[in-house]
């Protein structure tokens, strides 16, 4: 775990994987040096919803996806069980 917040651009930065950071309602806050590098120049112009950046057939599956992400972080499973 991060000491500190301002630890995370140090981490993100030094991944040799793309991370992409979302505000809680899914829109592009950020991302590390490597995905720009593997992402542009789609991912541009951040700030816009995660959908806005997948093609409209991929929509459904990446939906499927941000609802497992949020119940898994509220402590849920994928069923929606409480995890222990």
């Amino acid at each position: 775990m991060l000491q500190k917040m301002s630890d995370m651009p140090i981490l993100a930065s030094s991944l040799n994987m793309g991370l992409v950071i979302l505000s809680p309602d899914f829109h592009v806050a950020g991302m590390n040096e490597y995905a720009k590098k593997i992402l542009s120049p789609a991912m541009e112009d951040l700030g816009k919803n995660i959908l806005h950046y997948h093609p409209r057939k991929s929509h459904e599956k990446a939906k499927g996806l941000l609802k497992k992400v949020v119940s898994l972080s509220r402590g849920l499973s994928v069923d929606g069980a409480k995890e222990r």
